[in-house]
């Protein structure tokens, strides 16, 4: 089946699937992508990255993401982006964050 989707261009739009939709429901949670962006990044840099998953909560400005690999965000500004799914238009809440120093 399809998996969560990654993607290393943090300005592409979240492409979300049925299949996604239907887990994050069968599970009670929200499906949100999750913009990791360097502090002083401009578009294009091959520095940021963004990822779709699922939470039981959307995280709140100033609060921190801990990615697997121990980098730690903060989020800094929730927006909600037009997308498609299955021909169905809906908003998506992107959750955009800052890589802190170590």
């Amino acid at each position: 089946g399809d998996k969560m989707s990654v993607n290393y261009d943090p300005s592409k739009k979240p492409e979300i699937t049925t299949e996604m939709v239907n887990l994050a429901k069968k599970l009670n949670l929200q499906l949100v992508n999750i913009i990791c962006d360097e502090e002083d990044a401009q578009v294009g840099d091959p520095t940021g990255l963004s990822f779709i998953t699922m939470t039981a909560f959307l995280p709140r400005p100033e609060e921190q993401i801990i990615l697997e690999n121990g980098s730690v965000y903060q989020v800094k500004q929730i927006f909600f982006q037009q997308t498609q799914v299955d021909r169905n238009i809906i908003l998506f809440p992107n959750i955009y964050s800052h890589l802190l120093p170590k």
